[in-house]
């Protein structure tokens, strides 16, 4: 289960539903089209036409865009990469923030992707897909998520839609790190998409305990609650005391 929270940056053409339609999951898109006519594949029944016309306007809609996306080498990420690739094949460019792992470099990262089977079928339709994939170097847990000048401003020039995919899911995993990778890369990743010159929708996917004070979460946006400014004061000031506290220990 997911949920996702969306910035969004436009209105009725876009966002009909309130929502992305063109890139949304939500409820209430996946039941008014259900999920293959949201993200493309054949519709079913009475919902067969408008899943079409769904699909059609989607594909449109991507065709000349250029889509920055966090975490593509990821579970999620490498679905959605190969999704948009598949059902879209009019998109410009896909620029995938990427870093060095596990003794590989961040292009043999990428090209152990791309040949992945789940790529197969991308593959036999356009044997040049990979040209459409733009990989960028990038750290999220340093400043500026260590994107160099240069490829920050292309991302600037370029980029219509972004998805960020990027976070750790481990419930083990240290706070600071946490920290690090789910609030202060997204505030991170906000910043540069405010300087983005055509941005459109900018997609945030969280795992389902992004609300976890919440018996019961809707594929809404959550209004902010009065008093975010000072809790966050105050957890960020319990944030620094307890990092510098553990470098001590």
């Amino acid at each position: 289960m997911l949920t996702v929270n969306k910035i969004l940056l436009s209105y009725d053409r876009v966002f009909p539903y309130g929502c992305s339609r063109s890139v949304c999951i939500c409820e209430k898109c996946i039941s008014a089209f259900g999920y293959h006519g949201v993200f493309g594949g054949p519709g079913q029944g009475r919902q067969s036409d408008r899943q079409t016309d769904s699909m059609a306007s989607i594909a449109d809609y991507y065709a000349g865009k250029s889509v920055l996306i966090t975490g593509a080498t990821g579970f999620m990420g490498k679905v959605l990469v190969e999704k948009l690739l598949r059902c879209c094949p009019g998109v410009q460019a896909l620029y995938i923030l990427v870093r060095p792992k596990a003794g590989q470099t961040m292009q043999e990262r990428v090209t152990s992707m791309m040949k992945c089977k789940l790529f197969d079928r991308v593959r036999e339709d356009d044997p040049e897909f990979h040209r459409k994939i733009v990989a960028i170097s990038s750290e999220l847990i340093q400043p500026g998520l260590a994107i160099s000048p240069e490829d920050a401003e292309k991302l600037c020039s370029c980029v219509n839609v972004v998805f960020h995919c990027a976070a750790t899911i481990r419930f083990d995993e240290p706070l600071k790190l946490a920290l690090q990778l789910n609030v202060i890369a997204t505030q991170q990743l906000l910043s540069l998409a405010q300087k983005m010159q055509h941005l459109e929708a900018f997609i945030h996917i969280s795992t389902a305990y992004a609300n976890c004070n919440r018996h019961h979460i809707d594929e809404v946006i959550y209004p902010r609650p009065s008093n975010q400014r000072s809790s966050s004061t105050r957890w960020s000031g319990w944030m620094t005391a307890w990092c510098v506290t553990s470098r001590r220990g």
